[in-house]
């Protein structure tokens, strides 16, 4: 893979493109190269040594900085207090890395609206470039997947550093280097996206604790170059690639299917939206915002708010309408690719994940269901704080590409609600 080749044709193609953030603060020149450089590497990159601990890159031919915290204020127990009020009543996060400032914010999941920015605080000991968190796979502690660090940590559900979760014993590069995305399959296990590690471009898997037990998709299988994601879908798993320029579909084995699409040019975050299409984060080119294609690869269409660009993250509002993330920030726009509004700016944001935990330990009655069975919506006639899908007992989890979660106990007249399921 020559990452240099890919870069300067990129910047021969889109010379005339507005410039982003990570350019900006880079060197105030507007590059698009030094902006790629910096999404790539997750540095800031630079043509002079503007800091001592810029670091000279042979490859990119560049001077690499960390990125500069932008100095926000002290946590807000207040605003702790808030995001925990909502999981304590069943409700749903969304938590999303600020790699300007080495932590993970908390968002309703309803409204997109910022409701803490410090759920994991501050940590810029264990966090460099964090992209992705979300809950472990017994729901005991949150992930947290670090571009620089090379690794995935682990913090406990109240912002507490725990140590490396993967690969067990710490860093090592000659199996993670460059990290982006991750997802965890049905069996527990942690799938992450790896693409400079002594295999390039593939996908690790890990066990659930953190043994490295091999590659789950192998080296450049199916053309795959710079992978930024590994996203369930319809029983598949769906991977995009920065330098591919493409996403691409295998099977639960790891082995390749095909190619859902092609992009121009520079897919993130993948998700699966409610009617069951692909939403693509899509950091540059013509189709610099979110791309919806359908289970076949058929363009629906390109959204392009006119005052955003270097998308990163994706998330379905209830309404309808999509959060992104980007370098400059957390905004809602609509699915015409209209701007509604920010929900903070200035910062570096990274991908959206739901994020919600138990409330209490299991007791009975458990309602019995699978995955491909259970319907939008369970009932009892007797109070149920647990419902049991493929022999999982949890108030939530997931299976063969389901989340499945309590609603709470909402009395419908003799009977209650007590169960909703919705693709990931």
């Amino acid at each position: 893979m020559n990452r240099r080749r890919f870069l300067f044709v990129l910047v021969a193609a889109f010379a005339a493109m507005v410039t982003f953030s990570q350019a900006s603060q880079a060197q105030g020149e507007g590059s698009l190269e030094l902006a790629l450089i910096s999404e790539m590497t997750g540095m800031v990159a630079s043509y002079e040594q503007s800091a001592p601990d810029c670091d000279y890159s042979a490859d990119y031919g560049v001077y690499l900085c960390p990125e500069r915290s932008t100095n926000p204020p002290a946590p807000d127990p207040a605003a702790r207090a808030a995001a925990q009020a909502i999981l304590d009543g069943g409700g749903t996060l969304l938590l999303i890395p600020d790699s300007s400032n080495d932590r993970v914010m908390a968002f309703d999941a309803v409204t997109g609206a910022l409701l803490d920015p410090d759920f994991i605080p501050s940590d810029p000991d264990n966090l460099s470039a964090p992209v992705e968190a979300f809950a472990s796979a017994d729901g005991s502690s949150i992930l947290v997947s670090d571009q620089l660090k090379d690794v995935v940590q682990a913090y406990e559900p109240t912002g507490t550093y725990l140590g490396v979760f993967a690969p067990a014993g710490g860093s090592n590069t000659a199996i993670l280097n460059n990290v982006r995305g991750m997802a965890l399959r049905d069996n527990g296990n942690l799938l992450v996206t790896s693409a400079d590690a002594d295999i390039p471009d593939y996908v690790a898997e890990f066990d659930s604790a953190g043994n490295y037990i091999g590659a789950f998709i192998a080296s450049g299988s199916g053309g795959i170059d710079s992978p930024y994601d590994v996203t369930p879908y319809e029983g598949d798993w769906l991977v995009p690639g920065s330098s591919s320029e493409n996403v691409l579909r295998y099977d639960d084995s790891g082995a390749f299917l095909s190619q859902l699409i092609a992009l121009d040019r520079f897919p993130e975050q993948v998700i699966e939206a409610d009617n069951g299409n692909v939403l693509i984060a899509n950091y540059l080119g013509s189709q610099s915002g979110v791309v919806e294609v359908q289970s076949d690869g058929t363009l629906v269409g390109v959204y392009i708010p006119p005052n955003l660009t270097g998308f990163r993250g994706v998330y379905e509002l209830p309404n309808g309408n999509l959060l992104v993330s980007n370098a400059d920030g957390v905004h809602e726009i609509t699915r015409t690719g209209d701007f509604v509004d920010s929900k903070i700016t200035g910062i570096q944001s990274r991908y959206i994940r739901e994020y919600s935990q138990s409330t209490g330990p299991t007791a009975t009655p458990i309602v019995t269901a699978t995955a491909t069975a259970l319907p939008p919506t369970a009932t009892a006639t007797q109070p149920v704080t647990a419902i049991e899908v493929d022999g999982l007992s949890s108030d939530s989890g997931s299976s063969n590409g389901w989340l499945f979660a309590l609603l709470g106990l909402t009395a419908l007249g003799a009977t209650l609600l007590v169960a909703q399921r919705r693709r990931r």
